[in-house]
Parts: structure tokens; C-alpha cells; sequence
């Protein structure tokens, strides 16, 4: 018996560390935490983190890490992402503690809309005119063209504290943010 114990423990302890596969969720199920714990109007998300893995030029700044080009007073904005419909949701925009002009608005209904795949897991996005500058801290005098901005989100990571996106950007639909393809990480963390 002392013989067998030395070879029989190692089995023991290779089968009982087996992780438990984790399976994804169904597309019905992606649904129904969108909506309930995203998507529902009501819960209120910082964005912490926007990088791609090409440089962008904005404000006549140089940089992967898009975050970091936004002025200070767009870092602590408040994003509050609407009511899924039948397959569209909008955006709105609370300025935070800080705001970049007194003339703006605190709370601002943006042009954006999201148009989802059928299991969830992508979403077409559509920013309609000067809610590009708003969203991006893009300046007035910019060479971008405010017209209509279109990219494909794809969702990384969605808990009930973060969303992670994989945002594809492609030049012809980027109305001028990009010269080339961008694949731009962004986060988002609930703050309620």
C-alpha cells in the first residue's frame, strides 16, 4: 500500500485541479445583461482607458494612447447608455465635475446610436455631427470633418463594473480621425 500511495496521489491531485470550463453566454442571455445592467438608461459609466494600436493626431498631439489627448475636462465625463429598443440605443453625456465651457450644456443627448448583431456580441456605431467633437475633445477649428463617424464595436468584457470595447476604425468611414485602420481598446467602469 505504501508503494501505490506515491503513484496513486499525484492522479488525485491532477484530476481534482481540473478547471470547470466556462462556457460563453448565449446571445439571449448577452441580451438580457445589456439591457438589464448596461444599456438601461440609468447606470452611469467613466470611460478610464481609450488605446489603439496606431498613433492618432488630434489637437496637434501625437499619440496610441487616445485617453491622454483628451483635455482634462472630458476625462470625467459621464456617459449613460439608453434603453435598448429593438436593436438601436443612444447616448447621453453628463459633464461630470468639470466642464469645458460654461456655455455647455451638463447634460447632453448625443447623436449616437448602436445597432446590435443578433447574438450581442458587435454593434455598428453611428456618431451623427458635433457629437464627435463632444465625445472626442476635438477643437472647433479642427481639419475632421463633422459629419457622420461609423465603426464597429465589439464587446471584450461586459460585467456589472466594466465594459470593455474593441473599436474597428476604418478611414473611409472615420469622417478624417484616422489615416489608417485602427483596432482602439476602450473601457469603460460604472460609477454607480
Amino acid at each position: 500500500m505504501k508503494k501505490i500511495l506515491p503513484l496513486f496521489l499525484p492522479l488525485v491531485f491532477m484530476f481534482s485541479c481540473e478547471k470547470e470550463e466556462v462556457n460563453p453566454p448565449s446571445p439571449a442571455e448577452r441580451e438580457v445583461f445589456l439591457k438589464e445592467r448596461v444599456f438601461n438608461g440609468n447606470s452611469k459609466w467613466l470611460m478610464t482607458k481609450m488605446e489603439a494600436d496606431v498613433e492618432r493626431v488630434i489637437n496637434d498631439t501625437k499619440s496610441k494612447s487616445w485617453f491622454t489627448q483628451l483635455a482634462a475636462c472630458r476625462t470625467d465625463n459621464i456617459y449613460l447608455f439608453g434603453d435598448i429598443g429593438v436593436s438601436v440605443t443612444t447616448v447621453a453625456i453628463d459633464e461630470g465635475t468639470t466642464s469645458c465651457s460654461v456655455n455647455e450644456q451638463d447634460y447632453v443627448d448625443l447623436g449616437m446610436f448602436l445597432s446590435f448583431t443578433s447574438d450581442f456580441s458587435k454593434a455598428e456605431v453611428e456618431i451623427e455631427g458635433e457629437a464627435m467633437q463632444k465625445l472626442f475633445g476635438i477643437a472647433e477649428d479642427s481639419y475632421l470633418e463633422f459629419s457622420t463617424f461609423t465603426h464597429t464595436w465589439e464587446f471584450k468584457e461586459v460585467t456589472e463594473s466594466k465594459v470593455v470595447i474593441n473599436a474597428i476604425i476604418i478611414p473611409e468611414e472615420s469622417a478624417g480621425m484616422v489615416e489608417e485602420k485602427a483596432n482602439v481598446t476602450i473601457v469603460f467602469e460604472r460609477t454607480n
